[in-house]
Formats: C-alpha cells, structure tokens, sequence
C-alpha cells in the first residue's frame, strides 16, 4: 500500500513538473524566454525576474510589508524602466563621458553633499535635522546594526550611483536649454503686437456631406503620405460578457447569524478592545471619540448614549455594523466607541455558480457570432474595448484585467473566445475582435478620422472656389456667398493667442492675420473649422526695448519644460525599446 502512496505522489509531482515545463514560460523544446530589447541587448526572462525581485525587496523594505497583488504590476513597470535605464541610458553615459567616482560617490554618503534619501535615513525623528553623528556611529558599527537596518542601508547605497548619472545626464540636456536674440525678440512682439484686423468665416459645417464624396483610394493616399501621424503601439480589441459574483440571500443570512452570535458575546467580553481588534473587519475597530467624531447613527442618539449599550447591527450596502459604547467621560465629551464590522463576502457556492455559468458560455461560444448571440439570447450586456495596450492593466469596466490582456496578446486570434478569467470579482468571458500591429495603423482603424479629414479638404475647395468668384469688401463677398457667410472683426488681437474671436483656435489664422500689411487682404485659406479671408486694418509693432533678457529668459524655460517631458520618450525611440512582457505576465 505504501509502494503505491508513494509512486501516486511520484507521479502527481511528475505532472506537475512537466505541466510547467510545457507552459507558456518554459524554456522547453526552444520556447523564446526573450521578454524585450533594448538597445540592441535581448533581455532574459530570467534577467528581468531578477531585477523585479530586487525591486520587490527593495519596495518590501520601504514599506515593512510584502507587495499585493495589485501592487506587483507597478513593481514590474519599476523593473522595466531600471533595465531601459541600464541599456538605453547607459550608452548615453558611455559616449558623454558622464561618470560618478568614486569620491564623489563617498561626498553622497558622508561627505559636505550627502544625498536628500541618506540625510532622512539619519535625521533627527523630533526636529527633522540631519545627525552627523547618527550617521558616523552606523557605519562604524554597521555589521553590529540590525539586518533590516543593513539592507535598507544597501539598498540606498545600490540606487545612489544610477540615480546620480540619470540626474547629470538630464541635468546637461535641460541645463542646455538656450534663448537666441532674435527668439527672445520674437517672444517679445508675440506678446505684445497688436492687430486690428476684419475677417469673412465660412465653417465647413455650412457644405452638406451629401456634397462630397471620399473614395478609398483617396483616403489610403492621405494616409500614406502622413503615415507618420497614424502610427501605433500593438494593440488589441474585445467584447466581453460578465457573471458578477453577487452574495446570496443565504450568504446574507449566514453573516447576520454571525453578527448576532457576536452581539451576545459583545454584551459581557472582558476586553473590548481585543475583541474588536480580533472580530472586526473594520480597520479602527475601537477609537476615544468625541461627541462631533461620532458616526451619524450614534450621534442622532447622542443624548442617550450609555455605557455598555450596544447599537445594532445595522444592514450597509457591503454589511452589517454594530457599535458599543464602551465607556463615556464623565462630562460626556468623549466615547470610547467598539465598531463591529462584518462584509458579506460570496460564498463558495455562489463562487461556483457563477463561475459554473460562465463556463459555460464560454464552451457554447466558438467564434464572434455565437458569443454575439448566446450573449443576446441570455440577456447579457457586451461590452466592448479597444486600444487595449500590450501592458495594460484595466480596461472599459475592468480594473484588474491583465490575465484578458495577456490572453488577448499571447494566445488569442481575432474571432477566438476566452476561457472565463475572474476579474473584479466577477467572471469575464472575452471575443477578440481586432489586432493591430505596430506600425502604420490600417486604414479600417483610422477610416473616420481621415474620412473627416478628406472631407474638409474638399469642402475647403469648394467654398475657396466660391469666394474667389466674388470680389469688393468683405461685407460685399459675404453678401454674393450667402448667408452662411459672416464678417467679424478683432481690434486686439496678439500672435501669442493663437485664437480668432468666433471661430476658435486657429493658430495657423493667426499667423496668417500678422503676415500682412495694413490695408492688405488675405486670398481665401483653409482654417481649422472653415474658409477664412483676412483683412488687416491696422497692425502696432510694439517699439525696441533695450533689453529682452526677461523674454529670453521665458524662451528658455519653456524650452526646459519641453526638453524634461521629452527625455525619456527620445532616448526609448532612439534605443529601440522592444516591450514583450506581455508573453509573460
């Protein structure tokens, strides 16, 4: 019998063992275990583990608690950038000749420039200054200090260098920032040139789009010739059908009966503190409370509040509450208040209900159309999602949705069903319904954009045809176009404002308006959201100052915001970053 216990335990771990190795992740039978590039360097899976449990370490320190499951994504993202940073930004070191010696490394520990994160580590808990003498003593003593004080002391040390380069790195591209005379000059008139100016609008709107017509050829044209404006990430799209995991009326019924059981308990514990602590789901379960703190239900009955007294239990939307007054002061402005939480969780039969229900959607349901209409027939909304991103976490109605990601990327064709995925509690079955590549957006992705787009092109010509027919002034034109035709005017109108009164912003009309002469009238142009001719009746250049230094000193600042913002994203593009972490997690 024991011969047999034993080879059945062999085998269940012989199954297991093999189930992994013919998984997803296995490096069995040549599997890709490549999670990106970077930089031209493949990154391993097992690479990329490696970092992300140090970052796990790291943020288990921090924090003296280990990360959930909500949390593990963003440790992994911490992972990825450290990596980009490594491969991406560490060439950039190279070829600059950025560095961090070593004594510069000693000035951040101990030296006159100790880093921000070490001078906290060592400051005083009750006046926030740094203790010179606190730091000395730890390092003179480090291998007697205690081990979570050491390896919150390395982690710092490990991150010192990396965080130092990055920071010299970006410090020489903002601090590169740079104001040219005649660009302070220009900033200086676009505040504070004036124009006065009239202009005919005629908005597109005014075209019927039964006049226009737009051929597929021509919109395949427009985007290949701004193919670099339609460009995307990998991207996935889905419908989804959901089975929420609801609690029963007997789910219900069962967490009254335990409220009521700990009601009588309640009534003579010997310790209410602990007793709250250890029954509650409440994270305060027992706090001194004034009269004003009180929760609402007790103070409507603050007169008679007594010692004691317990007050419910009381049915919320999540569960059920109870309190006790546990003591009063004397003058009654403080309560020493017991509160009795219970949540009414699913329990596992309505668990396996529901999920027994979306199984079996899933199984009756092989393509796009059979979902569509199993979902039609039982009554289920279909909600649908698109632009879904490799390493997305939500999605539509979804907040913790990476397992339909991963599944939408890594196994999925489009028409496939899902297999049901618990998600918010609740079970999701998923019908994929598009993929899109990286690259060039098919045309079926952007059809109505550049379908809009082609359109105003043509309704552009169309009314410029129209109006170069006419000629007098503006009221004149406006009155041989028609109604939809309307002069107005502006008498203060700035470079810098890139917006035309009664027709919005137009940034393009705004140049075109301080391009002219006074007396002089612009031929019909196309607009943001119409036909416009301008007139320039009087245009004031503001005088020479003597020094612009205020302006360049604007122009430079705004160039250091734009260089901040852009850093990462030039450096991730000129690396070539490849993020396949989606086969993965």
């Amino acid at each position: 019998m024991g011969k047999v216990v034993v080879a059945l335990i062999a085998f269940a771990i012989l199954s297991f063992v093999l189930a992994d190795l013919m998984g997803p992740n296995s490096t069995l039978f040549g599997n890709d275990t490549t999670v990106g590039e970077i930089n031209g360097k493949s990154i391993s899976i097992q690479e990329f583990q490696n970092i992300a449990q140090q970052q796990e370490n790291d943020y288990s320190l921090y924090t003296n608690r280990q990360p959930s499951e909500n949390e593990r994504p963003m440790i992994r993202e911490q992972a990825w950038e450290y990596l980009v940073s490594q491969y991406a930004y560490g060439e950039q070191y190279d070829e600059l000749g950025i560095e961090v010696p070593r004594d510069e490394s000693i000035d951040m520990i101990s030296g006159r420039n100790i880093n921000p994160t070490v001078r906290s580590f060592f400051s005083d808990p009750q006046t926030g200054q740094f203790n010179r003498d606190l730091l000395v003593n730890f390092l003179q003593n480090f291998n007697d200090q205690a081990p979570v004080y050491q390896n919150y002391w390395n982690m710092i040390k490990r991150n010192l260098v990396p965080a130092r380069l990055r920071l010299k790195y970006e410090n020489m591209l903002i601090q590169s920032a740079y104001s040219t005379t005649a660009e302070a000059e220009r900033s200086y008139h676009a505040d504070n040139d004036v124009a006065e100016i009239k202009y005919l609008y005629v908005p597109y709107v005014t075209v019927s789009d039964s006049v226009v017509s737009v051929s597929d050829a021509e919109l395949r044209d427009y985007l290949n010739s701004h193919s670099k404006e339609f460009q995307t990430e990998a991207t996935r799209s889905l419908s989804y059908v959901t089975f929420p995991i609801i609690p029963s009326s007997s789910d219900t019924a069962m967490v009254a009966d335990e409220v009521n059981a700990l009601k009588q308990e309640l009534v003579n514990v010997n310790d209410d503190s602990v007793f709250a602590a250890i029954n509650s789901d409440a994270n305060n379960a027992y706090l001194t409370l004034p009269l004003e703190q009180l929760p609402p239900r007790l103070q409507v009955m603050s007169d008679s509040l007594k010692a004691g007294q317990i007050y419910g239990p009381y049915l919320d939307l999540n569960g059920y509450t109870m309190y006790k007054i546990s003591d009063v002061a004397t003058d009654t402005t403080l309560y020493d208040v017991v509160t009795i939480v219970r949540e009414i969780y699913a329990s596992d039969e309505t668990r396996d209900a529901a999920a027994r229900k979306a199984d079996l959607f899933a199984s009756e349901s092989n393509d796009r159309e059979s979902f569509e209409r199993n979902a039609n027939e039982q009554g289920l909304a279909i909600i649908p999602a698109s632009g879904i991103l490799q390493n997305s976490q939500r999605f539509a109605t979804l907040s913790n949705a990476r397992q339909v990601v991963t599944w939408a990327f890594r196994d999925a064709d489009t028409g496939d069903v899902s297999e049901d995925f618990e998600v918010d509690e609740q079970y999701v079955v998923a019908v994929l319904t598009g993929q899109t590549e990286k690259g060039l957006q098919p045309l079926e992705n952007v059809r109505q954009e550049i379908t809009e787009i082609v359109k105003k092109q043509k309704k552009a010509a169309i009314i410029k045809e129209k109006l170069q027919g006419a000629s007098g002034s503006l009221e004149d034109i406006a009155a041989s176009y028609g109604n939809e035709a309307e002069v107005y005017s502006s008498s203060d109108l700035k470079l810098s404002a890139n917006i035309l009164p009664n027709v919005g912003f137009d940034p393009a009309a705004v140049g075109v308006a301080f391009s002219l002469e006074d007396g002089e009238t612009s031929a019909p142009f196309e607009g943001e959201s119409g036909v416009l001719i301008i007139e320039m009746q009087n245009k004031t250049i503001s005088p020479e100052i003597a020094d612009y230094s205020a302006f360049s000193e604007q122009v430079k600042q705004a160039e250091k915001v734009r260089t901040t913002q852009q850093i990462s994203e030039a450096i991730k593009d000129h690396a070539d970053v490849s993020d396949m972490r989606y086969k993965f997690y």
